[in-house]
């Protein structure tokens, strides 16, 4: 197997990684997390909704008589420039936690792989009665429920 990602990162390099992740969430401590049940209904800024958005400010700031008293043209016009701020960053977020799920995809896969190789060849020796295989491939065939224990015993 073609080993495509062989690095690790330095445990200074990852401290400063997540504590950037941190520092971008504590920057925006107006964020919210909306239950799952509230992300699936209600309006989604698409492209539609968003062009919409666009044109409606537009209009808002060029003749807003035409604004309902209870609504101010300055929140909107707030609102509608931190929406198109914060999407921006969740795209470019997006791309990077695409990239990195990825590489831990294909990382985890290659580890993965390694590990089976181990642990078919300690079924193996278990079936040989090696001695402390047998511990070994107990522990981790936990990972296959369902199947038999295969040590050759007959």
């Amino acid at each position: 197997m073609e080993n495509k990602i062989s690095t690790v990162l330095a445990e200074d390099v990852f401290g400063t990684i997540v504590n950037q992740i941190d520092e971008i969430d504590s920057s925006m401590p107006f964020l919210v997390s909306l239950p799952e049940e509230n992300r699936r209904g209600g309006f989604k800024l698409g492209d539609k909704n968003l062009g919409f958005l666009e044109k409606g400010r537009d209009y808002i700031t060029r003749q807003p008589d035409f604004l309902p008293s209870y609504y101010s043209g300055e929140e909107v016009e707030k609102d509608a420039r931190l929406t198109g701020q914060l999407s921006s960053i969740a795209r470019k977020l997006r791309v990077l936690a695409d990239k990195i799920e990825d590489t831990a995809s294909i990382a985890g896969m290659e580890a993965l792989s390694g590990v089976l190789a181990y642990y078919n060849t300690v079924k193996q020796a278990a079936r040989n009665n090696i001695n402390g295989a047998q511990t070994i491939y107990d522990d981790l065939s936990t990972r296959f429920p369902g199947r038999q224990k295969d040590t050759g015993e007959q």
